[in-house]
């Protein structure tokens, strides 16, 4: 009887300490074209390497026409997650990020 509520106990423990980590995991994503991919996006592989080469999080290909996307974290109060849009980049050879669109937020029963 002991190990029947000690196993109930842990999996109750288990189920609440994931639904802590879900809700405090939670972060609004930005997404935009990658702004060194070119052509048709198959691989999200190389997509994805190409986005954190560029200081994303991760990409992977999208769409009807195949554009490789970058996603990064653009802060949980909404705001644009990448400074100044006028301030210039720090390389000049860089080309400037293209711009960001918030992508919609899951409920966790999803």
């Amino acid at each position: 009887m002991d190990t029947r509520l000690f196993g109930c106990l842990l999996l109750l423990l288990f189920l609440v300490s994931q639904e802590i980590m879900m809700n405090s995991a939670e972060a609004a994503l930005c997404q935009a074209p990658s702004p060194e991919y070119r052509g048709l996006c198959f691989l999200d592989s190389n997509c994805n390497a190409i986005c954190v080469k560029n200081g994303f999080l991760f990409g992977g290909c999208q769409g009807f026409r195949r554009r490789c996307m970058c996603s990064k974290d653009c802060g949980g109060g909404g705001g644009g997650g990448g400074g100044d849009p006028n301030t210039p980049p720090e390389d000049p050879n860089t080309p400037p990020a293209p711009a960001l669109r918030k992508l919609p937020v899951l409920p966790n029963n999803v």
